[in-house]
């Protein structure tokens, strides 16, 4: 798609000479040290975009600790960051015993979590001063130190594992204790973004799920009320212990006096108090001139802070977004904006295949990638990065909420599977309370392309033995099958083209296709009638090619309930988990033996010698009995002809000739037993005919297994 490229530079040329970056205002903002405490949140001094080469960044940003992979190029693929090298929490020793310091961030950290009770905002903050100052407080001079502060949010920020489901107990099994998992734990940088008053806000993160948040900072004086016991948060100090550790953390860029967008409801400015984000300014300054265009074509902007490179126009309306949906033959939705998927599987392989910006490295950024282009001192981070040069969506239009390629493993709120990170660019919330209604699939959210930096791919995974069984997924799709031997001959041939990971010798079965294979369940009884040609094993692991991983049958050879859904890609990187790789639970053959219909097994579906009979008589009326197409459903190769249209699917569910529930049915000709479409239902409607989702898989890609 070469019009991508032109229509882009035309675009951005023309925006290149209507707008003017903030550089100068951009470097005051995160220096800290060199700005005068008045300069305003919106800096009024601009220059012309500089144009630079490719240069590295003055820090590298840390990766997420995302090791699982849920589609190509996502955040547990590259690791952007790299891997932090050896152990990255050591214990104190002597009087630091109490202690443990970060080797990759150089920050030291008390152990316990629960070191100072909850508290207000500002009390807390009193407390860690009292730690450095006041001989009488409980902690002095905490395992001999008396520079403790309150950490600011980026320093907070890199005690989270994005990797894991309970970042507490990840940082207890590294050598922290009693980490809160009922609160969020206060940084020192306050909130003056959009109309939030800094006298009354600050930003936290809980140290539990990983999600950055606005929390009160209480202002009435104690005891509080008890409506105001709920805001109370946690504190965890912290120093800096080596200062040339391998990862710098940036400043926010918040200064001392901050200017609230509503000055006279929030009562004026703000003055940072002391040992806060805007009092102490810490970190590693951004350069004079941070962001630069690399190429001189106005597509790209380089951040010279992280060496990363961002596409410049990251709207809702983007020409990323607009070629995704034409490259799918899809109508974008009203408001734009791109669903994870999307944007993951089609959008950055376009981007790479075109190599914007002479780049082929795409990827959409991880959660700290996309968190570094965060500035805690202005009002709307999203106006302030449109005033550098890029177009980036504003809170109302349709919302300023970015996807990450970093997927949600927390397990108390979402699925990694279908939840991914995001960030609101406008208020710089990461992840929250609403996170788990964030989905891969179905949500629009905006998409901001990153490339450069440093990745770190996992090292190079073993390969089976060649007496492992195998099975892998068919590199091409086909939309019809001749019969059981020629889906066979697909298996085998594509077998040459996976390459090492297979035994030459190998002979493969196919699923998925119109055949009487079908399981022996518990009673001894190969399916419904027939003798059994199915090609999966009883009780059998399987390496699944390509990824390392592994699938079990059950006793019935099914696989179900054991398949990390997503980590099986075909060459075109789509994830393979649309429900239909946990095996077959529902047969109807025909007087021959042939299968006449067929359903998928059902998430909760799994046929042991307990449970069969009971689910067999669940599923009695949608998979054991005739299952004929009215005379208007014509025969066709799987999707072919589109979808079933509103009156022929009714027809059907009204008939009791098909039904759909969780997952999907397959409906077959009476005649030739040929699979001709499928229905799929969305899990949400499933009591509801009237809102089941249907339609059609236009390819199918076969699973080969090895014999």
């Amino acid at each position: 798609m070469h019009k991508y490229k032109e229509l882009l530079i035309m675009q951005l040329n023309i925006k290149k000479l209507t707008i003017l970056l903030s550089v100068t205002g951009l470097a005051a903002c995160n220096s800290g040290t060199t700005t005068p405490d008045s300069v305003s949140n919106n800096t009024s001094q601009t220059s012309a975009l500089a144009t630079s080469g490719n240069s590295k960044g003055s820090i590298k940003v840390m990766t997420t600790g995302q090791k699982e992979i849920y589609a190509p190029r996502d955040d547990g693929d590259l690791q952007p960051g790299g891997e932090i090298d050896g152990v990255r929490f050591i214990s104190g020793v002597g009087g630091e015993a109490d202690c443990i310091i970060d080797k990759t961030t150089g920050f030291m950290w008390p152990k316990n979590g629960k070191l100072l009770a909850r508290d207000s905002w500002g009390d807390s903050l009193n407390a860690i001063n009292a730690i450095n100052a006041d001989k009488n407080a409980p902690d002095y001079n905490l395992c001999g130190h008396n520079d403790w502060r309150m950490p600011n949010v980026n320093e907070l920020e890199t005690l989270v594992n994005y990797g894991v489901k309970s970042n507490a107990n990840w940082l207890e099994s590294q050598g922290f204790q009693n980490i809160e998992r009922d609160k969020s734990y206060y940084s020192s940088t306050s909130d003056n973004l959009m109309y939030a008053c800094p006298q009354d806000s600050a930003f936290g993160i809980s140290l539990e799920t990983g999600a950055t948040t606005k929390v009160a900072k209480i202002i009435n004086p104690k005891p509080y009320p008890s409506a105001d016991l709920r805001y109370i948060q946690a504190t965890l100090p912290v120093r800096t212990a080596d200062k040339n550790s391998a990862y710098q953390v940036p400043q926010t860029g918040q200064m001392r006096i901050l200017k609230p967008l509503n000055s006279g409801i929030c009562g004026g400015d703000y003055t940072s108090p002391k040992g806060s984000d805007g009092d102490m300014r810490l970190g590693k300054v951004a350069p004079s001139t941070r962001f630069v265009d690399p190429d001189g074509n106005g597509m790209c902007i380089q951040d010279k802070l992280t060496g990363l490179i961002w596409l410049a126009d990251a709207s809702a309306r983007s020409k990323f977004v607009l070629d995704t949906y034409a490259i799918l033959k899809t109508p974008a939705p009203h408001l734009y904006g791109v669903s994870w998927e999307n944007a993951m599987l089609t959008g950055v392989k376009n981007l790479n295949t075109e190599k914007i910006c002479g780049k082929n490295n795409w990827r959409l950024p991880s959660v700290r990638e996309l968190r570094s282009l965060a500035n805690y001192n202005v009002n709307n981070n999203t106006s302030w990065l449109n005033s550098l040069g890029f177009t980036v969506s504003e809170y109302r239009d349709p919302g300023s909420y970015y996807s990450t390629s970093t997927s949600n493993l927390n397990g108390q709120v979402a699925n990694p599977v279908v939840n991914p990170w995001f960030v609101n660019l406008a208020y710089l919330q990461v992840g929250g309370d609403t996170q788990v209604s964030t989905n891969k699939i179905n949500d629009y959210l905006g998409a901001f392309p990153v490339a450069g930096g440093v990745l770190s791919k996992p090292s190079a995974k073993t390969k089976p033995e060649l007496s492992d069984k195998v099975i892998f997924i068919t590199q091409k799709g086909y939309s019809k099958f001749a019969g059981t031997s020629a889906a066979d001959a697909i298996c085998n041939q594509e077998a040459t083209a996976v390459g090492s990971l297979i035994n030459k010798k190998a002979r493969f079965k196919a699923l998925l296709l119109s055949s009487n294979r079908y399981p022996c369940n518990s009673n001894g009884v190969c399916g419904v009638d027939g003798a059994s040609d199915w090609p999966v094993i009883a009780n059998h692991k399987y390496i699944t090619v390509g990824n390392n991983n592994s699938l079990s049958s059950n006793e019935n050879g099914i696989f179900a309930g054991t398949y990390p859904a997503g980590l099986i890609l075909d060459q075109f990187g789509y994830r393979q988990d649309k429900q239909f790789w946990l095996g077959i639970n529902g047969i109807k053959g025909d007087a021959n033996g042939n299968v006449s219909a067929w359903s998928y097994a059902n998430l909760d579906g799994i046929w042991t010698p307990k449970n069969i009979s009971g689910l067999w008589s669940r599923y009695s009326d949608n998979s054991a009995m005739d299952w004929m197409f009215p005379a208007s459903v014509t025969s066709a190769g799987i999707g072919d002809n589109g979808y079933f249209p509103d009156s022929t699917y009714y027809m059907l569910v009204n008939k009791n000739t098909g039904m759909a529930f969780n997952n999907a049915t397959l409906f077959a000709n009476g005649k030739t037993s040929q699979v001709s479409r499928w229905v799929l239902a969305n899990q949400g409607y499933t009591n509801e005919d009237s809102k089941l989702t249907y339609g059609v898989q236009y390819q199918t890609h076969l699973m080969c297994v090895q014999q």
